[in-house]
């Protein structure tokens, strides 16, 4: 099914929709695909279809819609709408049953199995995977067969490198927190105070006079503490910014950031 796609007469170009770590995965297929079937191949621009209700007219396009939770509104918008004009749709995704899923005409499950890490790991994996195979077999490409199917032993190999001796994890935490605290100090004028008693901070002369924030510390308690010890909400308590914590979206289990609804645009 997902040949009959590719081979169609009045195939001009491929169109690619994605968010978040799927778009360096389709800025991957750009390459393959394009080299594999001759064709331009271009990145969607969602907000035509999502804020200004305006999308492009799409004759001769595949879209294909790249998104590992299949929950993305923007990429859905995008194959729903080139579906509506009549146009073929390949989904991409590891949730056979998502939104995205069931709006393509065509799915190419990842079949990573449930994702337990905040960012995407193997679904990510997977999706190169994908792309990879479909260059593989839409080009007929014997060597590109070879080189796939000694992907998983390459990987478990480097897997197991990579566990043989992990640097520290708080060396991350030390990196993320200092740079939340070089936000603080060029957004909002302050500077650092390294001595602090209570660790690395960042002291800010505001309104209602001098505050120390300390975002080592938010960083270790946010790793520690889950969603409990939000950064997004201290930041709303300490400096009033964002406005509203909920205007940041959220992050699905695949590590995609879901944004909240936008307000309609009059046309």
């Amino acid at each position: 099914m997902v040949q009959r796609l590719f081979q169609r007469r009045d195939l001009r170009y491929l169109l690619i929709a994605s968010r978040g770590s799927s778009s360096n995965v389709a800025r991957y297929a750009q390459y393959l695909l394009g080299r594999a079937h001759r064709v331009p191949v271009m990145f969607a621009t969602p907000s035509l279809y999502t804020i200004y209700n305006q999308p492009p007219r799409l004759d001769g396009a595949l879209a294909i819609g790249i998104s590992q939770s299949g929950a993305s509104p923007d990429v859905v918008a995008v194959l729903a709408e080139a579906r509506e004009q009549g146009r073929p749709t390949l989904a991409l995704t590891n949730d056979v049953e998502s939104p995205l899923a069931k709006t393509a005409e065509v799915v190419l499950p990842l079949e990573a199995g449930e994702e337990h890490a905040v960012a995407a790991t193997k679904t990510y994996v997977n999706s190169l995977g994908a792309v990879a195979l479909l260059f593989a077999e839409m080009s007929n490409d014997t060597a590109a067969r070879d080189e796939l199917s000694g992907m998983p032993d390459a990987l478990a190999r480097q897997i197991e490198l990579s566990l043989d001796d992990p640097p520290p994890l708080d060396e991350y935490r030390d990196a993320v927190g200092c740079y939340l605290g070089e936000l603080f100090a060029r957004n909002f004028g302050g500077e650092w105070v390294p001595a602090h008693a209570l660790g690395p901070a960042i002291r800010l002369t505001t309104e209602k006079g001098v505050k120390h924030l300390f975002p080592l510390g938010w960083v270790y308690r946010r790793a520690d503490g889950g969603a409990e010890e939000s950064i997004a909400r201290k930041c709303q308590r300490e400096l009033g910014f964002p406005g509203e914590v909920k205007s940041l979206g959220s992050f699905t289990d695949g590590g995609e950031r879901v944004w909240p609804p936008h307000p309609e645009v009059p046309r």
